[in-house]
């Protein structure tokens, strides 16, 4: 274990005023910094790396502020790495060519070190290179977010440190989309919904942690549609017990959340992950659902779903992606000719084609595969059946 620290990584949230009225206007400007979470992953070297997200928010800002902060980790009380994150607030997106257009009275938040700029959370990575250490059970962790004399000093300073104790496990925490598929138009503008099954997973994870989330649709690499997993509450999750992996799976509740104003608890089970094979981890009980409605879809298109973090929550850990997206794509149509109604045509040319495909790369190559394993057979007949109109 001689890799420890091979990058921070900085999440930069904000709060705002909501309306222009007086009231608000006349709040004197407020600032923080926190640390938000740590994780604890395995390197290529067989050691483990350290992951910072680091919060800052702005509100009521009149003038350029500097709100950059120093990340120092510390081991066993011995100081192992000390890293700088520039961080430049805006009273306005007007006030920096780097910032996007943000809405009235809201901040913008840039990391000028990595030229990551947003009107909420993103994630900046720090500069600087990681030093080795030795990683050890039993070490015990400090994350400490201290602003520098140049920049502005936080009032509070309470949220500016997490400890944590080593225990010779990954210290992650994942969105991962269980399934996704695409309901038939069921609406006379022929719109789809987007049906998608999703979950968290936690190993380690002592601290209170706020997953929010937002499920992102893309069709043919355009954004097409979104909604938040929440309805825009956060999606806080404290930890109760931890997982064992003895009886993994017997034990009681291992956390609890809140999403959308209902109460759920996590549970303990087996699982696979980006960082060990099958692990005792602390998941949702089960999966949950979630419809992105009335997309316009055409045959052949392709349907990204990616669970997206929202600008209040800790986002995705680096190597977690590919659970986080899944990718499909539009089935034929029933519609065979093309006359806007399912009858007696296609039917017939639906067994004129049955059997296996001579090609089926898109539609206009198989018309009467409707699922899309490159035959046709009973499942497409099915299909075609349940979708007869007259």
């Amino acid at each position: 274990m001689n890799r420890f620290i091979r990058s921070v990584i900085g999440f930069l949230g904000l709060s705002f005023a909501l309306s222009a009225s007086p009231a608000l206007a006349q709040e004197p400007p407020a600032w923080n910094r926190s640390v938000e979470a740590v994780a604890i992953l395995p390197d290529d070297t067989g050691g483990y790396h350290v992951t910072v997200m680091i919060g800052a928010e702005a509100d009521g800002i009149e003038t350029i502020s500097d709100l950059s902060v120093d990340v120092f980790i510390l081991v066993n009380g011995m100081l192992v790495e000390e890293q700088p994150h520039e961080i430049i607030a805006y009273p306005n997106s007007d006030m920096s060519s780097s910032c996007p257009p943000c809405p009235t009275f809201q901040p913008c938040i840039c990391c000028e070190a990595s030229g990551i700029c947003g009107c909420g959370g993103i994630i900046a990575p720090a500069p600087g290179t990681a030093a080795s250490h030795p990683l050890q059970p039993g070490d015990e962790i400090i994350i400490q977010a201290v602003p520098p004399s140049s920049a502005l000093p936080d009032s509070d300073m309470s949220d500016n440190e997490l400890e944590l104790t080593f225990q010779g496990e990954p210290v992650f925490w994942e969105r991962r989309i269980v399934s996704a598929h695409l309901a038939p138009p069921s609406t006379p503008d022929g719109t789809h919904d987007l049906i998608v099954e999703w979950e968290v997973l936690l190993a380690e994870i002592t601290y209170e942690l706020d997953l929010s989330t937002e499920i992102v649709v893309l069709v043919n690499g355009v954004v097409a549609g979104g909604v938040d997993a929440c309805a825009d509450s956060p999606f806080l999750i404290s930890p109760d017990n931890p997982c064992l992996s003895i009886g993994c799976e017997l034990q009681e509740g291992c956390a609890s959340a809140s999403c959308a104003g209902a109460s759920m608890t996590l549970r303990c089970r087996y699982a696979n992950s980006n960082w060990w094979e099958l692990g005792c981890a602390c998941l949702s009980a089960e999966p949950m659902p979630l419809v992105v409605p009335g997309l316009v879809l055409q045959p052949d298109d392709e349907v990204m779903v990616t669970l997206a973090t929202s600008q209040r929550g800790t986002p995705n850990l680096p190597g977690s992606e590919a659970g986080a997206t899944m990718t499909l794509t539009v089935p034929c149509s029933a519609d065979l000719n093309g006359d806007g109604v399912v009858g007696g045509a296609d039917l017939g040319m639906l067994l004129a084609e049955w059997g296996p495909c001579q090609s089926c790369e898109t539609c206009q190559d198989c018309p009467a595969d409707l699922t899309g394993d490159c035959q046709v057979g009973g499942a497409d007949l099915g299909i075609l059946l349940s979708s007869w109109s007259s």
